[in-house]
């Protein structure tokens, strides 16, 4: 199951299925998934801002 979760999560991420990137798709996955982490944390960050300056919290 977690297997499978993690090839979906791979592909989403935009994996490629031909034997020239084939090496490279858990560096690619890494990569992509600390790039989408990274905006998801400064999303956060942005609206907890706004909400402070807003006067929500």
């Amino acid at each position: 199951m977690a297997k499978s979760l993690l090839r979906v999560w791979q592909y989403a991420l935009g994996s490629y299925s031909d034997d020239k990137t084939a090496p490279y798709d858990k560096p690619m996955l890494i990569i992509r998934t600390f790039w989408v982490l990274l905006h998801i944390t400064t999303c956060l960050f942005i609206i907890a801002g706004n909400g402070k300056t807003l006067g929500f919290w």
